[in-house]
This record gives structure tokens, sequence and C-alpha cells, in this order.
């Protein structure tokens, strides 16, 4: 997923951060592991008859004391952006 300029620009004018974890190598042991075993994103998936282990595509939208408001699982990215400017609309910018 790319997120153009113009997209950035809304999330700071919103007054919001955005995080971004994802992993593109094996699973080895690490903080990553502990933040992917804590928010169930660590899932069997099946392509082509062959089931694996693998990180499930989620967004976690937190509100400013950090609690998760709305979560976003298998969002096609080109309506990603979208759907958290969204939600981030909904809860009003952090303090």
């Amino acid at each position: 997923m790319t997120t153009t300029g113009a997209i950035i620009e809304e999330y700071r004018d919103l007054g919001d951060r955005v995080l971004a974890l994802g992993r593109t190598e094996g699973r080895g042991r690490g903080s990553g592991v502990q933040v992917e075993d804590r928010y169930g994103v660590w899932v069997q998936k099946s392509m082509y008859g062959r089931t694996y282990f693998g990180n499930e595509r989620t967004t976690f939208v937190l509100d400013s004391e950090g609690r998760v408001v709305e979560v976003l699982r298998k969002v096609k990215p080109a309506q990603h952006d979208e759907l958290v400017l969204k939600a981030l609309a909904g809860i009003g910018s952090p303090a």
C-alpha cells in the first residue's frame, strides 16, 4: 500500500499519528511476535491448497487514551486510507 502525500496531509490535519507494523520475513522471535500474538493477527491462512501462518492485514484505530475503538480486518489497500480517516474523524483528534 502506498499512501500519497495528499492523504498524509489529511492525517496531519486531523492531528493523528499513524504507526505501521509489518513483517516481510520469517517469524523470528522478538518484539514483533509479541505484538502479533497480543493482537491476534498471526493466523492460519491458505492459498492454492497450501496452509501456512502469516500476518492478517489488520488496522487498529486507537483513541487518545490508547484504547482500541475500531478494528479493520482484511481491508483492501485501495480502501484503507478512506476507512482509517473516517474512523479517526469519528473519534475526534487526540488532545
